[in-house]
């Protein structure tokens, strides 16, 4: 049951919490379809307490999935789990709530639609003088303190399941909550999503009454009228859902788990995580723990099928895939879940609220990518803690932090806003929405015997010296491979083939090589002899030596030569290849490919007859050239590819 009064005269609503000033207790709803305005503005709501709680390690007709419970195989990790859940319901700190806000039949009989919010609470301390005691598994109408950020603005649960009872059993959900349990000593909140509750409604009875103004029972200005009458309890329950993976990647792994002497050797750096993806064989050979992998999702964030791998040493979960792809780990925590299954039985019970004039700050987190927002002052950790609340005007400072993977893209819905950071002013309920944007990274090396660079576009790659870069999801990237003097690229490798253009959709992380190859390269020379001088009319012969001296053979090897004024042509011959007669004044020989090392070459003699007294100056050339076999070869050092020499004839 929830207590709370109408507005009063100043607008705001008065509640208190804990049992110092128990000036407002439970709201009462009435047994019919309106809530009736009871004595001072009082109405009466059914509250549920879970007073017993037992995780299942099997499956039925409710819960035909049950990855999380079914991991448990040995006896002492399961006595282990259920004896920290028993103690913590024992003590209130393991306390989920079912409040039944707008249930018209308090009997529990019959109500087609209404919604069972779903929350965590505190019991309230016995109070000095009280002779009740308190006992979590017995506590019918004792007082309860719900989470302040689990509850709306109207006293509400935030976490709403839609619900129905018929024949005195309450169906409920599918919905998404979050509960805090203790797993083997360790408090950890679940956040479960697609979760399902049945349970079936007990005798009804008239509320309890205080009589000392200490809990357990209602106070006497409530005066509920000796016609109200609700349920006391419900068996049977069965709740099951998703429990996050990210849910348990918070939770440090159980001391008393690590406690069975698990050969795999946990610290207090793994989480119960790492034990599920690990599993544990106490001493070596007792498996007290399968190797359980996730088996659904949280269908508001994901879809298919994640795993988690770990490292082998350490057996920290370190990364996942995602229908057999490698994904963002951040991605994956926060959609893969373990079903579970857990039976509970409950207690009417009185939840406690405050409520004050403060704006709730809700933020949120959108886009691909992943990541968290911080506020100053504290109050935000979003994560797990998206929404809080702060008085009229204060100034809340929100600080954005990408994940690994991700890059923050923005805000929305701030006063004022620099990079990360967001400045929001409460003077009214404010909604922030951080943007993430999911990126892979491209990696891009070079090898082969020659060098090269490797450009990209969009721009980011420039490798050489920049080989690596993250782009958005989705990003469409081509890479432009440039070979240096004296290389060939000779193609890619990696996320790309051929030796084309490579062009690569940035859906998961990607790396690429390109070869390049050293060009074969050539050094043709060309060196001359003749007569320095000779008489009029007589025959002047210049003796042409090519050959190449460089690492690789010359191809197709052509010599140029023209015929110098004043003399007339006589002939040409060559050791190799042939000579043709002059063409437009140029003696033009084809030496065809010329062997590496100077170890062969070619000696053109070149015949000719001075004309008049004058000085003949004959110019030689031999260079590689292109032909229809092949392209021309490197020829680093032009220098001694030519020749000159100058006969004086006398007259």
């Amino acid at each position: 049951m929830r207590r709370d009064r109408a507005l009063d005269g100043q607008g705001s609503r008065r509640r208190v919490g804990g049992a110092v000033a128990p000036l407002a207790l439970a709201s009462l709803l009435a047994m019919m379809s309106a809530p009736p305005a009871l004595a001072d503005g009082w109405t009466f709501v059914q509250d549920q307490r879970v007073n017993s709680l037992m995780l299942q390690f099997g499956t039925d007709a409710f819960a035909t999935q049950n990855a999380f419970g079914g991991a448990f195989v040995g006896t002492s990790a399961r006595d282990m789990l259920q004896s920290a859940l028993a103690s913590s319901v024992a003590d209130g700190s393991t306390s989920w709530m079912l409040e039944m806000r707008d249930l018209t039949d308090l009997s529990g009989t019959s109500d087609p639609s209404f919604n069972v919010g779903v929350f965590n609470a505190t019991p309230a301390a016995p109070g000095a003088g009280n002779p009740a005691t308190y006992d979590g598994t017995s506590d019918l109408d004792w007082w309860y303190s719900p989470n302040a950020s689990e509850v709306a603005d109207d006293g509400s649960a935030k976490q709403q399941l839609p619900a129905s009872f018929a024949a005195k059993t309450l169906n409920a959900g599918p919905g998404t909550v979050r509960l805090v349990a203790t797993l083997g000593g360790q408090p950890a909140a679940l956040a479960m999503s697609s979760t399902r509750v049945t349970a079936v409604a007990g005798d009804s009875s008239k509320p309890l009454e205080s009589t000392n103004g200490l809990p357990p029972g209602h106070l006497p200005e409530e005066n509920l009228p000796d016609s109200l009458t609700s349920f006391e309890t419900m068996s049977s329950g069965k709740m099951a859902g998703g429990i996050s993976a990210r849910s348990l990647a918070d939770v440090p792994i159980p001391a008393s788990l690590v406690g069975l002497t698990c050969a795999e050797d946990y610290t207090t750096y793994n989480t119960m995580l790492d034990l599920l993806i690990t599993g544990c064989k106490a001493f070596g050979f007792i498996t007290e723990v399968s190797p359980t992998q996730p088996d659904t999702v949280d269908p508001a964030v994901g879809s298919g099928t994640y795993s988690f791998t770990k490292d082998a040493v350490s057996k920290q979960v370190t990364g996942c895939t995602h229908d057999g792809v490698t994904a963002s780990l951040d991605g994956c925590l926060d959609a893969a879940a373990y079903s579970s299954y857990f039976e509970f039985t409950t207690d009417r019970v009185i939840d406690l609220l405050q409520v004050s004039t403060t704006n709730l700050l809700t933020v949120s987190r959108v886009g691909s990518g992943s990541g968290t927002v911080t506020s100053s002052p504290a109050g935000v950790d979003c994560g797990d803690d998206c929404t809080e609340r702060y008085q009229p005007g204060a100034q809340v400072t929100l600080t954005a932090d990408p994940s690994a993977g991700s890059r923050f893209d923005g805000w929305t819905g701030c006063d004022n806003a620099f990079g990360t950071t967001c400045a929001v002013t409460m003077d009214a309920d404010k909604q922030v929405a951080a943007s993430f944007v999911q990126q892979h990274t491209l990696t891009v090396s070079t090898n082969g015997s020659g060098t090269g660079s490797v450009s990209s576009s969009p721009a980011g790659i420039d490798c050489g010296a920049d080989c690596s870069q993250d782009y958005d999801q989705g990003t469409q990237i081509t890479l432009t491979a440039t070979a240096a003097p004296g290389s060939a690229f000779t193609g890619w490798s990696g996320a790309c083939t051929g030796i084309g253009m490579c062009t690569l959709s940035m859906t998961i992380d990607r790396s690429v090589t390109a070869t390049f190859t050293s060009a074969p390269s050539a050094d043709v020379r060309l060196t001359m002899t003749g007569p320095a001088s000779a008489p009029r009319g007589a025959q002047v012969t210049y003796l042409i030596t090519v050959s190449n001296v460089g690492p690789s053979t010359a191809h197709n090897v052509v010599l140029s030569n023209p015929v110098p004024s004043g003399v007339k042509f006589l002939g040409v011959t060559s050791s190799q290849g042939t000579c043709g007669k002059p063409s437009r004044g140029t003696i033009t020989c084809s030496l065809g490919d010329l062997a590496k090392d100077g170890s062969a070459g070619s000696v053109i003699t070149i015949k000719l007859t001075a004309k008049v007294g004058s000085t003949v100056t004959n110019l030689a050339s031999a260079y590689s050239t292109a032909d229809a076999f092949g392209s021309a070869t490197a020829d680093p050092d032009t220098s001694n590819n030519w020749a000159w020499l100058t006969t004086t004839v006398a007259k």
